[in-house]
């Protein structure tokens, strides 16, 4: 693969378009806010949780905007597998609040923006060169009046530096002109795959009014969500779930060598103490 033709390549291509929309007067924003976002909620990579959230959204009654990360082996107009199959799922069901495109320049069309970047590469070690690069789109895209919701994991600080501090640059003051909040989805083991049983959800913003906005978000795809004081409670909480959950599943590995032939996993999962880091 050429540097030509890689993902970061073609998201550098992304920022050099002019944003969609940009209001810069504070009275006109409230006057114009109820027309500005054709959709509520634009989900930015199209991957498992991505996929999640973008449908988990839309049946919540969310106008959706599911946004494909650019890549190397597709056409600039291809979404992907799994931009595919959720266009046919839209044309199939009749969706006319649910659309699919591998624009991210359109990430400034949405009133709140949902990134589910990867950051882990092809070996599992963390990488987060292509979130990064997400996050320069969505920041150049980003207009007063969005909240921008960082849900990859990744370390403590990201979501300062990736997103507040290149606000900033914009000119954008984050939890004033746009509201910036963390909020990785947990994976609670023995539950299954949808949203609302991935788990409670912890939320944190750049501001307290950041926070609330993205609990009210959040809240609309979970049963229970928890705000925490500052970003960097919410971004080790996913780090410590992560390693958590890592260390129980290496220790059912080491019951499964010691123990063949006997069936401890029904019994082990009555309880669910082993969630409640």
């Amino acid at each position: 693969m050429t540097l030509a033709d890689s993902p970061q390549t073609q998201l550098a291509t992304a920022r050099r378009r002019p944003p969609t929309s940009v209001v810069t007067s504070r009275a006109s924003r409230r006057s114009v806010l109820k027309h500005l976002f054709p959709f509520d909620v634009a989900v930015v990579g199209l991957g498992r949780v991505g996929l999640l959230t973008a449908l988990a959204h839309h049946r919540a009654g969310s106008r959706v905007l599911a946004l494909d990360v650019p890549a190397p082996s597709r056409a600039p107009d291809d979404v992907g597998p799994a931009g595919q199959d959720l266009l046919r799922l839209a044309t199939t069901l009749g969706l006319d609040t649910f659309t699919v495109s591998p624009d991210l320049a359109r990430a400034g069309d949405a009133r709140a923006v949902v990134v589910c970047g990867p950051t882990p590469d092809d070996d599992d070690a963390p990488d987060v060169e292509l979130l990064r690069a997400l996050c320069a789109v969505v920041v150049d895209q980003a207009v007063p009046g969005q909240l921008i919701l960082l849900t990859s994991t990744a370390y403590v600080g990201c979501t300062e530096d990736l997103l507040v501090k290149p606000l900033r640059d914009r000119g954008l003051e984050p939890g004033s002109s746009v509201h910036v909040a963390f909020s990785a989805r947990r994976r609670i083991g023995g539950r299954g795959a949808t949203a609302k049983e991935a788990g409670p959800r912890v939320v944190a913003g750049w501001t307290s009014a950041s926070a609330q906005r993205a609990a009210q978000l959040v809240g609309r795809c979970e049963q229970e969500v928890h705000v925490v004081r500052t970003l960097g409670t919410a971004e080790l909480t996913k780090l410590l779930d992560d390693t958590y959950r890592a260390v129980g599943v290496a220790l059912d590995d080491e019951f499964d060598r010691i123990a063949p032939g006997v069936d401890t996993v029904r019994g082990s999962t009555s309880t669910t103490a082993g969630d409640t880091a």
